[in-house]
């Protein structure tokens, strides 16, 4: 029985419990203490705390401009659609690339505008009034650019919605429902509101339901004339610029002087500058 007692002792002195036994000086004490626990727990708990925090500010922050980001992925697919056609027509993104257009820093403008009115608060209505006369003056210098017409009649159409309904443009909840986008994003949003009964041009405001993949939108009439603006530019601008290009290259297109003078094709959508 002694022999029992004595290995029963060894083993004790061998497995000391962390919950009641101190450290002994000197020895190696490789079991993690309660403290490590403690402050792990605790570094975890303020790092959840942190991701929450975010999260939220992130939810707090996004009904403003959610819905935009939505809209600008139905221009972004129009031009890509447009692009893609014009590509299976026979232009070339080499000859798009070669398209020289007139006062370019217009069209700059009216995109700064657009973002202006979308970030800064209280500027909504303002950045669209810029942009319609922007986009106006743009198309006047550049009168055979396809799609400008569809734009500026896109444009103006939405800022004329705006103006009407107090600086914000209406937005269907039906609508919004039927895409997918939450009505608390509308219903927040300093740029947005919802339509009703007292919605002036409810016609033209966003009561069109997209329901894109992780991007439902509601848009309006003027922003399907801008898409479709933006998609006609993306169809036909290759197709007549390669036409240009080869035209151009055609014998008997020079002139005898030399020089530098302005050439225009009967088909052409820009002028450019063309060494004789």
């Amino acid at each position: 029985m002694r022999p029992h007692t004595t290995a029963a002792r060894h083993v004790d002195k061998e497995s000391p419990s962390p919950l009641t036994d101190s450290p002994k000086p000197g020895g190696n004490n490789t079991r993690p203490k309660t403290p490590i626990m403690i402050s792990l727990s605790t570094e975890t708990a303020v790092l959840c705390s942190i991701r929450h925090a975010r999260m939220a500010t992130l939810r707090s922050s996004a009904p403003g401009t959610q819905h935009t980001t939505r809209v600008f992925v139905l221009l972004v697919l129009a031009l890509a659609g447009g692009i893609a056609v014009g590509l299976v027509r026979g232009g070339t993104l080499r000859a798009l690339g070669r398209i020289d257009v007139a006062r370019p820093w217009t069209f700059a403008a009216v995109v700064a505008a657009l973002l202006i009115g979308r970030i800064i608060p209280g500027t909504h209505a303002a950045g669209w009034v810029a942009a319609t006369v922007g986009i106006a003056l743009f198309a006047a210098a550049n009168p055979r650019l396809p799609g400008l017409g569809l734009l500026l009649a896109g444009i103006a159409l939405n800022t004329a919605v705006i103006l009407a309904n107090g600086g914000q443009m209406p937005v269907s909840l039906a609508g919004a429902e039927r895409a997918g986008v939450p009505v608390r994003d509308v219903q927040s949003s300093s740029q947005y509101t919802p339509g009703g009964a007292g919605t002036v041009l409810r016609p033209a405001t966003a009561v069109i339901p997209v329901a894109f993949p992780n991007a439902p939108a509601v848009v309006s009439l003027g922003d399907i004339m801008i898409a479709s603006g933006v998609g006609l530019f993306g169809a036909v601008a290759p197709m007549r610029a390669r036409r240009t290009l080869e035209s151009r290259r055609a014998p008997g297109t020079g002139h005898p002087h030399s020089g530098v003078h302005y050439e225009e094709d009967a088909d052409a959508t820009t002028t450019e500058p063309v060494h004789g």
